[in-house]
């Protein structure tokens, strides 16, 4: 069985200055559904943070959600898997959408389908997939690996380890935002470029073959994305430029206080920025484990990473 799979959407009525993410959600989503309606797919997958304000849900990012997921032109079972977006003050905000008839909502209990283990995002995560863990080869859900990697690269201490997660072949997960594997646990990432926290990240989606354990990445071509050079050499300038052609977003750090070969980008004194700077990943570092033993150290560590994302 071949199942298509995509994860953190974080579908929201945002406003910035470089680009829309909404259409950038848009337009990833499309390529995603073309590709499914295109080839061989049995199931598709969304591996949690569908929305991403949690207490509501904005009328265009449903339409959006709403406009590509009915364009999938195959009859095939569709399942969302609730993430920590995903849960509002009064329950889960999937539990909201209708008129995908083939969608099924994975918000509460895990929900089983052959070989795989479909588990919501929940506080008592491992509790949780233990009870319902009869010999499942692949766990599809939404939490955080110790083991992993955050979006800016940094680790963060996360209490689920890749031990924990061991009896399964192949673990497939959303949560964190950099497409990565460790051990056997596969995050697929988020599907677009953002902000500058997902620069020089090549987006995707994958195909999982639940008979071989083989996992399949699917580059995402299809969005405008964000690039960072820092003292590019004459090839890397050339780069660039092609990238800002091509309609993408340029920013380079340059020990020279000007640069007017590179038509189009932000010019960035690195000297200035770092002095200014300098000390925001220790702060970060020491702010996640500050808020480690905090009861909402999930939504403050967000917060941080939003912020650290705009600087």
């Amino acid at each position: 069985m071949k199942v298509a799979i995509t994860a953190d959407l974080h579908l929201s009525s945002y406003k910035r200055e470089l680009v829309n993410p909404l259409d950038q959600i848009r337009l990833a989503l499309f390529q995603f559904i073309n590709y499914v309606n295109e080839n061989d797919i049995d199931i598709v997958i969304v591996a949690g943070d569908i929305f991403h304000d949690k207490v509501l849900i904005y009328k265009n990012a449903l339409d959006v959600l709403l406009e590509t997921f009915s364009s999938l032109t195959k009859d095939i079972p569709l399942y969302f898997i609730a993430g920590n977006h995903d849960m509002g003050r009064y329950g889960c905000l999937l539990n909201y959408v209708t008129g995908l008839p083939n969608l099924t909502v994975v918000s509460e209990t895990p929900l089983t389908i052959d070989n795989m283990l479909l588990v919501p995002y929940s506080k008592q995560q491992l509790e949780l997939i233990y009870n319902d863990y009869n010999g499942h080869e692949i766990l599809i859900s939404h939490f955080g690996v110790n083991e992993a990697k955050l979006q800016s690269g940094i680790s963060h201490i996360d209490p689920i380890k890749l031990n924990d997660l061991k009896p399964f072949k192949k673990v497939i997960l959303g949560h964190y935002h950099l497409p990565q594997e460790v051990g056997n646990v596969v995050y697929v990432g988020n599907i677009a470029h953002l902000d500058w926290g997902d620069k020089n990240q090549q987006k995707r989606f994958i195909v999982l073959d639940t008979e071989t354990y083989e996992v399949e990445s699917i580059p995402i071509t299809s969005i405008r994305m964000f690039y960072e050079f820092r003292n590019p050499t004459e090839e890397e300038v050339k780069k660039a430029q092609q990238l800002i052609e091509e309609g993408h977003i340029v920013r380079i750090f340059s020990d020279k206080h000007t640069r007017d070969d590179i038509a189009g980008a932000t010019i960035i004194h690195t000297v200035e920025y770092e002095s200014k700077f300098k000390d925001m990943s220790d702060l970060y570092e020491i702010a996640c484990k500050y808020i480690e033993n905090h009861p909402e150290k999930d939504a403050l560590v967000n917060v941080l990473d939003e912020i650290k994302q705009h600087i």
